[in-house]
């Protein structure tokens, strides 16, 4: 009888012991997944605020060179506009600025700049596109450049065919134009490979939308809800989805934008500031025309 109340009492110790081990065993674990997922949430929150600064950094650049040369096209412009005047005689009067083409085929210095300000403005641009991409530098580095090379060849091209007397509506243009895109389409492939050029296709179908998403993300970032780079991602879909153009495989015009039934699907994705932010610019039609200029979604790649 001895032994066998010995065995139990022996049991139950191993029990009682087992029980206080698996009891500290789950409490260090939890403690660890605890620590870990802070650890996790201040990295992502570094991480966020790191790109805020970086964002600004980059848009502080972009507005600067854009400055720059919006006084120097202003200069040529005013440059041109008097030398039309003077060879015909006529007092000077206030017209449309010429194409910039044409302002930057005789000056080297306009030129350069034009190229600096489009490559600095790349960034902010194809930002979401890097991201869902997933690229490294290097393929940013030399997708950037391959941009920079084809817009420049695409003024080449205008002033080339306004030399030769050829309208930028003619077949011939057309045709120029579409050989000058198949050209720099190989060159996407080279570094993107087949799917990342399908995806950078898209992309530039969607991006004359994308200025908006932008214009949310500057207006919210030093609040303490900015647009974070998935949610800025999940809005240009949501817009993406409400406009006509796109969804018929057409370039996206932000001016079509089917705003109800943008709206409450964006009201469930944003914080109350961003969504505020959106529904305010949703309001502003003066702005497309804005971003579509300042995002260059008129423009051939």
């Amino acid at each position: 009888m001895n032994t066998h109340t010995q065995k139990i009492g022996w049991i139950l110790t191993v029990v009682v012991v087992l029980a206080a081990v698996g009891s500290v065993w789950w409490r260090m674990r939890a403690e660890q997944e605890t620590s870990e997922v802070l650890s996790r949430t201040r990295e992502e929150r570094a991480t966020l605020t790191r790109e805020i600064a970086q964002a600004r950094q980059r848009l502080t650049a972009v507005e600067a060179d854009e400055a720059e040369l919006q006084v120097a096209l202003g200069r040529a412009s005013q440059s041109v506009t008097a030398s039309s005047a003077s060879a015909a005689g006529q007092p000077t009067a206030p017209k449309s600025p010429p194409d910039i083409s044409l302002l930057m085929e005789n000056d080297p210095q306009l030129r350069e700049l034009f190229k600096r300000s489009f490559r600095a403005g790349l960034s902010q641009r194809y930002q979401l596109f890097y991201a869902e991409a997933r690229l490294g530098a290097e393929q940013i580095e030399l997708l950037e450049a391959l941009f920079t090379e084809a817009e420049q060849d695409r003024l080449d091209l205008e002033s080339t065919a306004r030399a030769q007397g050829m309208a930028k509506t003619s077949p011939e243009f057309a045709k120029l134009s579409r050989e000058l895109s198949e050209r720099y389409a190989v060159g996407h492939r080279e570094i993107l490979g087949e799917k990342g050029s399908e995806w950078l296709e898209q992309f530039q179908r969607v991006e004359p939308l994308l200025g908006l998403v932008h214009s949310v993300g500057i207006t919210v970032a030093q609040t303490p809800e900015p647009l974070t780079m998935e949610r800025a991602a999940k809005l240009a879909k949501i817009l993406a989805s409400a406009n006509g153009p796109l969804k018929r495989g057409e370039k996206a015009d932000p001016r079509k934008t089917k705003w109800e039934s943008v709206l409450p699907e964006a009201e469930k994705l944003l914080s109350p500031v961003q969504f505020a932010s959106l529904k305010t610019l949703s309001n502003t039609p003066e702005l497309f025309h804005y971003l579509k200029e300042f995002h260059g979604a008129e423009k051939t790649k």
